[in-house]
């Protein structure tokens, strides 16, 4: 038998408040590590396996939890959503006239991130409400 297939919600709406998570992932043994964006030090210790890496050689880790509001402003609650969704809202905001942005969550700051989606008033939300996760989403041209 297979799995039930879980359903798709889709919303507009803006988010409300949102929480960014990144973290640098160890080459040797995946473990991820906190990001400290206001770290002067290029050396990041992994405090799992011990090694040493330049912090510009480590892949970044970028996900969020986010609290999303419908069009009639009522609370739909707490989302989780992963890089690469974070980086599909990014890319729709690049077709937008009048944004100059980099696609990649790793390579912007927490608080770029934040500021930017709390900005934006109109977002198409694919979500799964059993999971509370984010399928998609994307700017309302």
């Amino acid at each position: 038998m297979k799995p039930k297939a879980k359903e798709v919600h889709e919303i507009t709406g803006c988010i409300l408040a949102i929480d960014i998570n990144k973290q640098h992932v160890c080459v040797n043994c995946k473990h991820r590590n906190d990001y400290d964006e206001d770290s002067p030090d290029d050396l990041i210790q992994c405090s799992s396996s011990k090694i040493s890496t330049l912090k510009e050689s480590l892949p970044v880790d970028v996900s969020a939890y986010i609290i999303i509001a419908d069009e009639n402003q009522e609370n739909l609650g707490r989302f989780y959503r992963n890089r690469e969704t974070l980086d599909g809202m990014f890319q729709s905001l690049t077709e937008v006239e009048g944004y100059n942005l980099e696609t990649k969550s790793n390579n912007m700051s927490r608080k770029f991130i934040v500021q930017t989606l709390l900005l934006v008033k109109q977002i198409s939300f694919e979500i799964f409400m059993e999971d509370k996760k984010i399928k998609s989403m994307k700017t309302n041209k």
